[in-house]
């Protein structure tokens, strides 16, 4: 298990390649993003919602 933080999360590609990072380069078996401030402009909710290294998604 990983977990990374971070403070504002705007958009999502930061955010979904570190979990990417995470899970297959680093073999976690799952990886925890968590931030104190979820902005998720544009279409970013729906991006992280559709990624691969998302299992769950609380925001």
């Amino acid at each position: 298990m990983s977990v990374a933080s971070g403070d504002v999360i705007d958009g999502h590609q930061s955010f979904l390649d570190r979990a990417e990072h995470l899970m297959f380069k680093c073999d976690a078996k799952a990886a925890y993003l968590i931030a104190t401030h979820g902005v998720l402009s544009a279409d970013s909710a729906k991006e992280v919602r559709r990624a691969t290294a998302c299992i769950k998604c609380v925001y």
